[in-house]
C-alpha cells in the first residue's frame, strides 16, 4: 500500500499523540504557581479547625490523619459453679528474654549546614505554602524546637513533634509529596521530592498516607485530590553524632534513605529527595545537599498561639 507524504504526517501525529505525555504541561517548579496559594492565618486555621466534628469511621479518619478507632474489647463470660470446671494450669519455667531498652526522650534545636556553610538553625516559621526552611543564625524564641522519643536499639521510624509549631493542627515534621513528583515513590535514578511541612502524623513503617497537611491547606479551592501523600514517622537519629536524617517508606513497603537539599533560589524549602543528582536536573537547579543536626535548646520554646 501506498502512502502520500500527508498520510505519513498524520501518521506520525497519531503516534507522537498516543506516546505518554510529560508529567506536567508546564514548565518544572520546585512548588506551584503563586496564584494556586493563598495566605492562611494558622491561629485562625487551628480554630476551625478544631471546631470541626471529629470523623466517626475508621475511613475518614485515615483521610484526615487521624489515629484509628480502637475496638472495643469484649468481655469475657466465665461460667460459675456447674461441673464443667477449668483445669489448673501447669506452670512453666518463665522464658529469658532481652527486655528492650526504654525509650530515650530528647528535644533539640534543628541546625543545617551544607559542606562549607552554616545556614542556621531551623525557625518556627513556614513559608507561604506551609513548608520549612527558613533560618535565624542563632538560638532565641523563634528558633524550632522538636521533641521525640526513640529506642536506642533502633533510633529510627519515629515521630518528631514541634512544640512550637506554627499550626496545632499540623504539629507533625513529616514529609509531603512534592508538586511535580510523578508519584510517591523515592530511589536512584528518580527526579520526585518530598517537602519538609506540618503534617499529622501518621503509623511507624507506614506507606504514604493521604491526609492534609501544611502545605495543601495553602492550596486556594483546595479539594480532596489537592491533598498530596505524606509520612510522620520518618526520622532517624544519630545520639552520637547527633544527626538527625530521613528514612521514606515507598508504597511497595521498601525504606530510602534520603537526601536533604535546601531550595536557596528564594523559596526557603527543605525537600528530601531520593537522587540528588536527578532531582536538580528535573528542576533545573543547583539546591545543595544539606545536613541536620540536633543542638539542645537554650531556652524553652514558647506554645504555638491560642
Amino acid at each position: 500500500m501506498r502512502f502520500s507524504i500527508p498520510s505519513f504526517a498524520l501518521i506520525a501525529a497519531a503516534l507522537a499523540l498516543a506516546q505518554p505525555q510529560a508529567r506536567q504541561d508546564h514548565p518544572a517548579s520546585l512548588n506551584p504557581p503563586p496564584e494556586f496559594v493563598k495566605d492562611i492565618d494558622w491561629p485562625a486555621f487551628d480554630a476551625a479547625s478544631a471546631a470541626a466534628p471529629e470523623p466517626a469511621t475508621n475511613a475518614q479518619r485515615l483521610a484526615r490523619g487521624l489515629p484509628l478507632i480502637k475496638p472495643k474489647a469484649h468481655r469475657r463470660h466465665f461460667q460459675r459453679g456447674g461441673p464443667h470446671r477449668l483445669g489448673s494450669r501447669a506452670l512453666s519455667a518463665p522464658r529469658a528474654e532481652t527486655s528492650p531498652s526504654p525509650p530515650a526522650h530528647q528535644k533539640c534545636n534543628i541546625l543545617v549546614k551544607t559542606d562549607n556553610t552554616t545556614l542556621g538553625y531551623l525557625k518556627a516559621q513556614f513559608n507561604k505554602y506551609g513548608e520549612y526552611g527558613a533560618f535565624t543564625s542563632e538560638q532565641n524564641l523563634d528558633t524550632l524546637e522538636v521533641s521525640f522519643s526513640y529506642s536506642p536499639d533502633s533510633p529510627s521510624q519515629f515521630d518528631m513533634l514541634v512544640t512550637n509549631s506554627p499550626s496545632k493542627t499540623f504539629s507533625n515534621m513529616g514529609g509531603v509529596v512534592g508538586y511535580n513528583s510523578d508519584g510517591n515513590d523515592l530511589g536512584p535514578g528518580s527526579s520526585n521530592y518530598l517537602y519538609i511541612a506540618g503534617t499529622k502524623q501518621s503509623p511507624p513503617g507506614s506507606v504514604p498516607m493521604d491526609g492534609e497537611s501544611s502545605y495543601s491547606a495553602t492550596m486556594e479551592d483546595a479539594t480532596t485530590e489537592d491533598q498530596p501523600d505524606y509520612e510522620s514517622a520518618i526520622w532517624a537519629y544519630d545520639p552520637v553524632t547527633q544527626a538527625i536524617a530521613a528514612h521514606w517508606i515507598n508504597t511497595d513497603g521498601s525504606t530510602v534513605a534520603t537526601h536533604i537539599a535546601y531550595a536557596n533560589d528564594g523559596s526557603d524549602s527543605l525537600v528530601l529527595v531520593g537522587d540528588l543528582d536527578s532531582f536538580n536536573k528535573f528542576l533545573g537547579t543547583s539546591y545543595p545537599e544539606v545536613t541536620m543536626k540536633c543542638v539542645p535548646p537554650t531556652t524553652t520554646a514558647p506554645p504555638p498561639p491560642v
